[in-house]
């Protein structure tokens, strides 16, 4: 699982961009209805996104034998500011896993 849209390491990123996309090694949804993501910037201020859902695949980004996409809204985020993004089950009590960082 890692960051498609943002991809791991952007500088630049529009902070209006409005979405993120994550893929995952898989053929069909493995990640049902109760995960989100998670960013968190330098000052430890923790945004969420809308609950991940199925996408299209954004072209030609395919890290994986078997590509399987989400998708989610994220709110405007901070100019010139390194997030760290994490996929999170809203159902577990287990820790968010790290997917990447990128910058605005």
């Amino acid at each position: 699982m890692q960051l498609s849209s943002p991809l791991a390491g952007a500088q630049g990123v529009p902070f209006a961009t409005g979405h993120i996309q994550i893929v995952v090694d898989a053929s069909t949804n493995i990640l049902g209805t109760t995960w989100n993501a998670v960013l968190i910037d330098p000052s430890g201020a923790i945004i969420t996104s809308s609950t991940l859902t199925p996408s299209a695949s954004p072209g030609s980004y395919k890290p994986f034998a078997t590509n399987f996409y989400y998708g989610a809204t994220i709110p405007v985020l901070g100019p010139s500011n390194v997030y760290k993004a994490y996929v999170n089950n809203t159902m577990s009590s287990c820790a968010p896993a790290l997917i990447g960082a990128f910058a605005t």
